[in-house]
């Protein structure tokens, strides 16, 4: 039997319309605003952080916006939109220095549709924006880089509604579509709120750090920041206003050897000495590559070494191993450790003394204070000026490859990430040769599967190395760690405590304090709950069982899917938008499929959609779920993970 979905019709909550008294009385706080733009229709709407009021503006053939009441909200409180740099603010000043409707309209194609940038849009159209009390979330989110749209954000933190424009916005607006707009983008506006709420821990660390720069540091990403504040720094200290460095295109260069990497084995000795021979050059376009053959090839994934039994790729980038569907346990004759470099790059740059070379021995100084610094807060328990120096010392390092940062540096990059792999390798070969597996490692850290008779020789191998390289390291013991791959995996602490990356890092059952949640989708996030308390049950005489974990859950949202589906999305001819979530219903064979035909002129179906039933507005937890997909889902990681593999410890030989 094959079920269809009939479209969803949305509740519409009635808006509550600030009175004056009221937007007076709210004189200082936060408001939402975004924009809905039209040849013939404006619409700004904003709504209270503090009160759930909603405001209007709206400019038409029949309503004329009141600029003064309108100043007097941007001149008196905080507006946080999303994309509004980029966006809000232009169409915001634009209006405001006299653009009428249609012209703003144009702005607005040349914005969304011709990608000019703000510079040109100001100078084309007249008209400039001035600074004022605002804050853009969209770079302050974690997924930026993965430019996600408000409602896939929304989509991630299970927000009452996704719903897409309701009108085509090369259309004119009838006075009929007027409230359905309204609606939408009150819509809209709730979906900022959650995102703000969610992201107000960095956003109070933004302001406190604006206030100790004396830069408005709101509304940048991490490595933004560090360039800023150290930026300002630099200046203070130097005099010199410093500006990013020409391209080197064409340069060629050789890794620094470190004078440290003395390896015992022979097969990592030829490696590091290939490594050491390996010319790089910097393209046209600023990136990294190698020469080999005479041409230029990608730096990532260059080189694979196999240490015992475990394979590792090195490149640009960290130390990655590819182990797959394991499940190892803490037993009676060994002990699971997980061990992680401190401030790795930090380290390295200092260690080495690393500095771009268009900028001097300066930043060095500039940067070892502010390690100093945070180290100092860190220990005197002042956690907010710690993680703001934090910001400012890893996001440094994520603007070496950025041509356009100030911090540009492709040789500094090369030394630093192959210092890091190289220097890891060094300690893994320690081990192995001890008689101590190394699991896995990734970028700044191992795992160990140490014997118990030699905990005393692992710890004084891990002393060796970091009286070697002069690094640190944090121990973390598990009592179960279960990897889909290097990227993906569930660690059991003793205590209980669950540890997760990649696939299965799950808010609403982890209660992550960080924004690593808003960085994947939901995908039946019960499913990967279950398997966690399962598997911190497992070992023990009466193990919690994956069915009835998934059958007693009642929250709805734990049972959702969500993916962006590029062209949008459609289930037995409804549209669904660009961004779709669902759940599995019982006896439905049908699915979600791509809008727009592929290039051979058919429809490709949207992954793992079978028996979807589209949520496009959550509701209490539906009757029809089908429970016994769940659980299938459920056993399937587990075997993912490695957990119906024969679990014996394995003692690995030297190599």
């Amino acid at each position: 039997m094959t079920r269809t979905y009939e479209k969803q019709s949305y509740t519409k909550p009635p808006l509550l319309f600030a009175t004056d008294e009221q937007i007076i009385s709210l004189k200082g706080t936060v408001w939402f605003f975004d924009i809905e733009l039209f040849e013939n229709f404006l619409l700004i709407a904003m709504k209270s952080y503090d009160t759930g009021v909603v405001v209007f503006f709206e400019e038409s053939a029949v309503a004329t916006i009141d600029k003064a009441k309108l100043r007097w909200m941007i001149d008196n409180n905080t507006l946080v939109g999303y994309n509004s740099r980029h966006y809000d603010q232009h169409i915001l000043w634009a209006y405001l220095c006299g653009l009428w409707v249609e012209q703003l309209k144009a702005l607005s194609d040349s914005i969304i549709i011709g990608e000019m940038k703000p510079k040109e849009t100001e100078a084309k159209f007249n008209y400039q924006c001035q600074y004022f009390n605002h804050i853009d979330l969209q770079q302050v989110a974690p997924a930026a880089a993965q430019k996600l749209s408000l409602k896939h954000y929304g989509a991630r933190m299970h927000s009452q509604r996704l719903q897409e424009l309701p009108i085509d916005h090369t259309l004119a607006v009838s006075q009929e579509m007027i409230s359905e707009l309204r609606f939408y983008c009150v819509n809209d506006l709730d979906v900022t709120g959650l995102l703000y709420h969610k992201l107000k821990t960095p956003i109070e660390l933004r302001s406190s750090m604006s206030r100790t720069y004396r830069i408005d540091l709101r509304s940048l990403s991490d490595a933004q920041i560090a360039e800023k504040a150290i930026g300002s720094e630099l200046r203070a200290t130097t005099g010199k206003f410093q500006k990013a460095p020409p391209t080197p295109k064409g340069e060629r260069f050789n890794f620094n050897d470190p004078k440290y990497l003395n390896y015992q084995t022979p097969l990592l000795r030829n490696l590091r000495d290939k490594i050491f021979n390996t010319t790089f050059v910097i393209d046209n376009e600023g990136k990294v590559k190698v020469i080999e053959g005479g041409d230029q090839i990608s730096a990532k994934n260059l080189w694979t070494v196999k240490v015992n039994k475990t394979v590792y790729n090195l490149g640009i980038g960290g130390l990655h191993s590819e182990e797959k569907s394991r499940s190892i346990y803490t037993t009676d004759t060994h002990m699971i450790v997980d061990r992680d470099v401190a401030s790795y790059y930090p380290r390295i740059i200092l260690n080495q003394e690393l500095y771009p070379h268009h900028i001097g021995r300066d930043f060095l100084n500039v940067y070892r204070d502010i390690v100093e610094r945070r180290l100092l807060a860190k220990s005197q328990g002042d956690k907010q000026t710690a993680e703001s120096l934090k910001i400012c010392i890893n996001g440094c390092f994520g603007k070496l490859g950025n041509r356009w940062s100030i911090f540009y540096s492709p040789h500094l990059l090369v030394q630093v990430t192959l210092t890091g792999q190289l220097s890891l390798l060094l300690l893994i070969e320690a081990l192995e040769l001890a008689g101590i597996p190394v699991l896995s490692a990734n970028t700044d850290g191992i795992v160990i599967n140490c014997p118990r008779e030699l905990h005393g020789v692992y710890l004084w191998v891990v002393a060796e190395w970091e009286r070697q390289t002069n690094f640190e390291t944090e121990e973390t013991p598990y009592k179960s760690v279960h990897s889909r791959d290097v990227n993906s995996y569930i660690a059991i602490c003793p205590d209980g405590k669950i540890k997760a990356k990649g696939a299965y890092v799950n808010e609403l059952s982890m209660g992550n304090p960080d924004r690593e949640s808003l960085m994947t989708n939901p995908n039946a996030t019960i499913c990967s709950e279950a398997v966690m308390r399962f598997l911190q049950t497992c070992k023990d005489p009466h193990p919690t069982t994956i069915d009835a974990i998934i059958k007693s859950c009642t929250d709805f949202r734990k049972f959702l899917f969500v993916r962006r589906v590029n062209g949008g999305a459609v289930r037995d001819k409804v549209d669904l938008g660009k961004v779709v979530r669902w759940y599995v219903r019982k006896d439905d064979y049908g699915a979600i499929y791509y809008k727009k035909p592929n290039a051979a002129g058919s429809t490709n179906k949207v992954a793992e959609s079978d028996g979807a039933c589209p949520a496009m507005e959550l509701g209490i937890l539906p009757k029809d779920i089908d429970y016994s997909w769940y659980i299938r889902r459920s056993h399937s990681i587990l075997k993912d993970l490695g957990f119906y593999k024969t679990t014996q410890q394995e003692q690995l030989s030297l190599f």
